[in-house]
């Protein structure tokens, strides 16, 4: 997968899909976390996109990550 294209599945994962009452909420929530985990082992960008992502989605006091961070200078 791409570094655009996983940066783009970060932003719209519900990070807190396991708050949820419903049961297929939590369970594709779920399922698309281990999808992103997967993908962040496998890639070095990736995985620091992973950190960096789901570290701010916990602690809106780190800045934002942005994907021109983690994509290579030409």
């Amino acid at each position: 997968m791409e570094p655009t294209e996983y940066f783009n599945e970060l932003c719209q994962h519900d990070w807190y899909y396991n708050y949820s009452d419903d049961f297929t909420v939590y369970n594709r929530g779920r399922a698309n976390l281990f999808k992103l985990q997967s993908l962040a082992a496998e890639n070095k960008v990736l995985g620091k996109m992973y950190e960096d992502y789901s570290a701010w989605a916990f602690d809106n006091e780190k800045p934002k990550p942005e994907l021109k961070n983690y994509l290579r200078k030409k």
